[in-house]
């Protein structure tokens, strides 16, 4: 499965994304199930994480929800204050869409602790009811980022403030499918997102339009 590269800008090499009615693909690996007659996409597999409240969450507490993910640690000194940033835009585009929400999940759960993340939305005047900042074991993580997200991890003593990462955002469906990959550090990408975001909406609306 293709995955981001570290700290990279540009998006993956999928083959032949399929496009559905809103125009956007469904990323990743698929395949036929013959017994169900149907095309098996990719999806983000299941997890167990904690909140920045102590809360526990698992891909259950996602149901029914088009989400945008990321990976980034509160001490970055370089792209994570402006992925931040750009996230905040996505924030105020979705504040009034109670199925759209935003998962962060810290590469450095050492240096941030549930009190460090907690601070850190504070600091950055985030509703945390909109936008989880989700902390795990470390080889958890940055696997979950490669094998679910297509975004790569890594710790790396040479790089600012000790890892590397994507600095993609990942748009994900309520089927928890890939729909797009943006870079984070590109205004006009992101508001290609917020665009993208609508599409799918959209396509949910229509779907649900035709099949009453």
């Amino acid at each position: 499965m293709p995955v981001v590269s570290l700290a990279a800008c540009s998006g993956p090499d999928n083959s032949e994304p399929e496009i559905r009615n809103s125009g956007l693909p469904i990323y990743g690996e698929r395949y036929y199930d013959e017994e169900k007659k149907d095309t098996v996409y990719h999806q983000i597999p299941d997890f167990e994480l904690l909140n920045q409240d102590s809360v526990r969450l698992t891909q259950k507490d996602l149901e029914g929800k088009i989400f945008i993910a990321d990976f980034f640690f509160t001490s970055c000194p370089t792209m994570c204050p402006v992925m931040t940033s750009e996230l905040k835009r996505v924030a105020k585009a979705i504040e009034k869409m109670d199925d759209v929400i935003i998962v962060s999940h810290t590469v450095d759960p050492e240096t941030d602790t549930l009190a460090t993340l907690r601070a850190y939305a504070k600091d950055n005047a985030i509703d945390t009811k909109k936008w989880w900042f989700l902390w795990g074991p470390e080889d958890f993580i940055h696997n979950h980022g490669g094998e679910g997200y297509m975004l790569a991890a890594s710790r790396d003593s040479a790089a600012p403030g000790g890892f590397l990462h994507a600095s993609q955002f990942v748009l994900v469906d309520k089927q928890k499918r890939i729909r797009g990959i943006y870079d984070g550090l590109q205004k006009k990408e992101v508001e290609q997102l917020i665009k993208d975001i609508d599409k799918l909406k959209k396509e949910y609306e229509q779907n649900s339009t035709a099949a009453n």
